[in-house]
């Protein structure tokens, strides 16, 4: 069984590691990192003399879907420049994603409500199994 990864930040699912020798690679999550942020009351590293703490989270896809679909997710341009406009995923990407949530940790997670992501998925233009 893989080595587990730190969980979604955001509805707790506990999240696998892609491989057993990652340490925090989650597979459909993301990582996020930060070693401060200006403006930030818990997290601001000014003090060159204070040693620099990295702060790690993990979210799921599914909830980068929601995060996406409520428009509180931005994507940034490859200038750095936020884009403020729609997430770029079409509807077959987003059934995909919706079939590896699926496929490795089902529907019932966390504040997750239950869902039919089959129907969902064959909404978005999924022509798979849940089985591939």
């Amino acid at each position: 069984m893989p080595r587990h990864s730190l969980p979604c930040f955001k509805c707790g699912k506990p999240l696998i590691n892609v491989d057993e020798t990652s340490e925090n690679q989650p597979y459909v999550g993301t990582e996020f990192t930060t070693l401060g942020h200006y403006g930030s009351t818990i997290h601001d590293e000014m003090n060159p003399d204070e040693v620099r703490l990295e702060l790690v989270l993990n979210i799921c896809d599914t909830c980068i879907l929601r995060g996406i679909d409520a428009d509180v997710i931005q994507s940034r341009g490859e200038d750095g420049h936020p884009l403020l406009s729609h997430h770029h995923l079409d509807d077959p990407a987003r059934a995909w994603v919706l079939a590896q949530n699926e496929k490795q940790y089902g529907s019932a997670w966390g504040e997750d409500t239950p869902q039919d992501y089959e129907t969902l998925m064959r909404k978005a233009g999924w022509k798979g199994s849940l089985d591939d």
